[in-house]
């Protein structure tokens, strides 16, 4: 709906001021919903960009047939970076073909900045991982060692290939950052608290044990073995950033990708508090983008005797533990794929379907919590009334203007303006039910039927339970003005 509502390339960027994301995803949908505003036209441009990341992992990537049997049908890319239509399948497309050109550097290095230029305008992820990959690629070039595999880099060509990626980092960077306004995130730490530090490095776990707690419906976004990502052993995690260390001390470059990568991703986790699963997997993407860049340098031994014991160990357990890690993502990824086609991920399909066969489109469609109803927007083709920015839209704009909604006499006083400003009837769509409190007892039940005020009647229409993402439940009410006796 970002691309859908906007009817000009500087309101697509207008659009995207509090989304959070660079434009690049959001500028192929600005075409398809030039074409058609079908979601479908998405989820069709998203299978694309899915097969087109899995073609070129199992053509062009050193991995042996196993591994590339694993990962083609792992949790992130079998259904998270896959069913679900978002900009992270994108990126890791741009990862891959930026590791495919890796192998020959010298010679593509203008191309490899083309893609840094672009993963830099996806996301917040994408900007980091550009980052990180061109810093390699500089060092390299500046300090080349005596064990390179690829022809030596010419420094006018490193040159432009700095200020193209410098120019993508920039540019992403600015669409990224916050307005001052920015509703949003408000959970920014700048003290240390160590629930946060267990939380970011869970995240660990979250990435290379991609297995969600299948026990419960709504299995996405969990993970089997995080119950409680709060109470999390944050040595647990420490324990597997510095096995993969000690797996990559024999390759430098990769050694320092894979710790400073890490190391920054995590940061971003703990400053930011956004720790959703598709975050956590670029943890993931960065650990295949070092195991796949590893095969293009030659071993480095060490000279101090216990260093060189140690790097061979890492060395003999790094296939084994990715082995490990990939059979992982493989069987959550089936069974994930499996619950999908079982039960809807999200019914937001089946409120809509109720408002529009019930002829409700025609009435104003009041919703809260706005990025609960926002669904609806994209499959009625009609936009909402917020009731948390006391507005018509259809994507959620985080701005001064919006305010979370706890209370339901806040939505209440909402109803009774748009009543006095000639509503007869409204359709409220609430992601919780109306609750009706006893004085005597405080006991509180669901209300489905009676005056909200002496003049307005409400009624429950419809209830709707969730799928698989579990806050995305319905509970659809008429509000109708009636006439006193």
């Amino acid at each position: 709906m970002v691309a859908a509502d906007a009817h000009s390339i500087p309101e697509l960027f207008k659009n995207l001021k509090y989304e959070g994301n660079p434009v690049l995803w959001h500028a192929f949908l600005y075409v398809i919903t030039a074409m058609t505003d079908n979601p479908f036209g998405m989820q069709l441009f998203h299978i694309l960009i899915s097969t087109a990341f899995i073609y070129l992992f199992n053509r062009y990537s050193p991995f042996p047939l196993i591994q590339k049997i694993l990962f083609s049908f792992g949790f992130y890319t079998f259904f998270e970076f896959n069913l679900i239509s978002r900009s992270y399948g994108l990126g890791l497309l741009l990862i891959m073909i930026f590791c495919i050109l890796y192998k020959n550097r010298s010679k593509n290095l203008l191309y490899m900045g083309a893609v840094l230029f672009l993963l830099a305008n996806d996301t917040i992820f994408g900007v980091i991982l550009a980052v990180c990959f061109s810093g390699i690629v500089m060092l390299e070039g500046v300090f080349p060692g005596k064990n390179l595999k690829a022809p030596r880099i010419s420094f006018l060509h490193l040159g432009l290939f700095a200020v193209i990626v410098a120019a993508g980092v920039i540019v992403g960077y600015l669409q990224i950052r916050p307005e001052p306004d920015n509703s949003f995130l408000n959970q920014y730490v700048t003290t240390y608290d160590p629930v946060r530090t267990n939380v970011a490095l869970s995240r660990m776990v979250f990435a290379y044990f991609s297995f969600p707690d299948f026990s419960s419906l709504h299995f996405w976004n969990t993970n089997f073995f995080i119950p409680d990502e709060k109470k999390f052993p944050a040595a647990i995690g420490i324990l597997l950033f510095l096995i993969w260390l000690v797996a990559f001390m024999r390759y430098r470059l990769i050694l320092l990708l894979y710790g400073l990568g890490t190391l920054i991703l995590l940061a971003f986790f703990y400053y930011t508090g956004l720790i959703w699963g598709r975050y956590a997997g670029h943890l993931f993407l960065l650990l295949l983008s070092c195991t796949w860049l590893a095969y293009y340098y030659k071993e480095q031994p060490f000279n101090i005797n216990i260093l060189n014991k140690v790097s061979l160990l890492g060395n003999k357990i790094r296939t084994p533990f990715f082995i490990l890690i990939l059979a992982i993502h493989f069987i959550g990824g089936i069974v994930a794929y499996s619950k999908d086609i079982m039960y809807p991920f999200s019914t937001s399909s089946l409120a809509s379907d109720f408002i529009r066969d019930n002829k409700l489109t025609q009435y104003e469609i009041l919703g809260t919590r706005d990025y609960v109803i926002s669904p609806l927007a994209s499959q009625l083709g009609k936009k909402m009334l917020y009731a948390e920015s006391k507005d018509y839209g259809t994507f959620i704009i985080y701005d001064q203007f919006r305010h979370n909604i706890w209370q339901f006499k806040e939505v209440q006083d909402f109803i009774i303006e748009m009543v006095g400003n000639g509503h007869k009837r409204l359709i409220l769509v609430k992601d919780v039910p109306i609750l009706m409190t006893f004085t005597d007892s405080d006991e509180k039940i669901p209300w489905d039927e009676g005056m909200m005020t002496e003049t307005l009647n409400l009624k429950l229409l419809k209830t709707i339970d969730a799928g698989i993402v579990h806050d995305e439940k319905y509970y659809i009410y008429s509000i109708d003005e009636v006439t006193p006796n």
